[in-house]
């Protein structure tokens, strides 16, 4: 159910994705976009996707977007697409194709409800799997997050500095839905690491470099390269974006493509790639450490909760929950001091820029 503690933020994702079926959607493609074509939902967890393979155009998405977005928030969206167009990014991103009038949006009346869309074109490649996530992986990923970065540090927006429930230097907000978690010792883990975090770690973060951020690199926005599994082809979905410390995009990719035995290294592979394009400070290289462990607490929180909203899409909502959670436990029983220390040395070495 809604929980009221979270606040007004907790309605962005308390809202259930609009219900618009392929007969609508081939209308909205229709006579908004002029084209006709097969229609194939895809999965998600806010918004109504439907893949289109039009007649004579290249494939594409159309996106409804989810009731809780109100205009301010899906003009950053295109606001920030089409930005990268302009600028240009070191790795592919989806295009924002305008309707026949040339608007970057449609707001069809469905059902007697007006109902945003966007149409994207469709990026190529395939989604990482277990078997893809190596060293040479991981530094790609940190590189394409740093290309990335680059071109959304020249982008400013007023929404840009909303309050995101996603947004791990958010994640003291979370601690009234802590409760759900029955394993009294786990809960209580948790709930220490987070007081920990807010007290130590979030007053210097949020003096790092900062600027808007995807803020959700996992493994169901990141596209490898159909031929080479090490390469990123593209990032997708920009729903989750908010300006923060650049590092949290690096931190975010990491907790969800650790799969190592040694998950320091694995950080550190991903702060290396970051680092080849936008070089860090030590500053920054120590905290990514805490940032990791503040996204897999919000994930492990916000996921148990809206699988609990949303039951008949709790497969899809949890299925990063067991990886989570084994991560969570790793870092209950680790010296955070002695693993910052490491980390910094491991990825700068003798190159100490304060």
């Amino acid at each position: 159910m809604y929980e009221p503690a979270l606040g007004d933020a907790a309605r962005l994702l308390a809202t259930p994705p609009p219900a618009i079926s392929a007969e609508d959607a081939v209308v909205v493609l229709r006579d908004h976009y002029g084209l006709k074509g097969r229609l194939q939902p895809l999965s998600g967890e806010r918004d109504r996707n439907f893949r289109v393979e039009p007649d004579g155009h290249i494939p594409c998405v159309l996106k409804f977007y989810n009731d809780a977005d109100d205009a301010e928030t899906r003009d950053f969206q295109h606001g920030a697409l089409l930005h990268m167009a302009r600028a240009g990014v070191g790795c592919a991103v989806p295009r924002l194709i305008p309707t026949i009038t040339g608007h970057p949006e449609c707001t069809p009346e469905i059902a007697g409800r007006m109902q945003p869309a966007i149409l994207l074109s469709l990026l190529p490649g395939v989604a990482p799997h277990t078997s893809d996530v190596t060293p040479a992986l991981r530094h790609n990923l940190g590189r394409s997050a740093g290309t990335l970065g680059l071109a959304l540090a020249s982008f400013a927006h007023p929404r840009s500095r909303r309050v995101l429930l996603w947004d791990l230097m958010q994640v003291d907000r979370l601690l009234p839905i802590a409760d759900d978690i029955e394993d009294a010792s786990d809960r209580a883990s948790l709930v220490a690491l987070i007081e920990r975090f807010v007290r130590d770690i979030r007053p210097q973060a949020e003096s790092l470099p900062r600027h808007v951020i995807h803020n959700d690199l996992s493994g169901s926005n990141v596209l490898l390269s159909e031929t080479d599994p090490t390469m990123v082809a593209g990032i997708i979905d920009f729903g989750d974006m908010v300006e923060a410390p650049r590092i949290n995009d690096i931190a975010i990719l990491a907790s969800y493509f650790i799969g190592s035995s040694d998950p320091l290294a694995a950080i550190c592979e991903v702060i290396s790639g970051y680092d080849t394009v936008a070089p860090l400070s030590v500053a920054e290289v120590a905290a990514v450490y805490e940032a990791v462990l503040a996204r897999v607490m919000t994930r492990i929180l916000l996921n148990r909760w809206r699988a609990g909203l949303f039951p008949e899409n709790r497969a899809y909502i949890l299925r990063h929950a067991e990886a989570a959670g084994h991560l969570m436990k790793w870092f209950i029983h680790r010296d955070a001091e002695a693993d910052r220390s490491a980390l910094v040395q491991r990825c700068l070495g003798r190159r100490i820029t304060p």
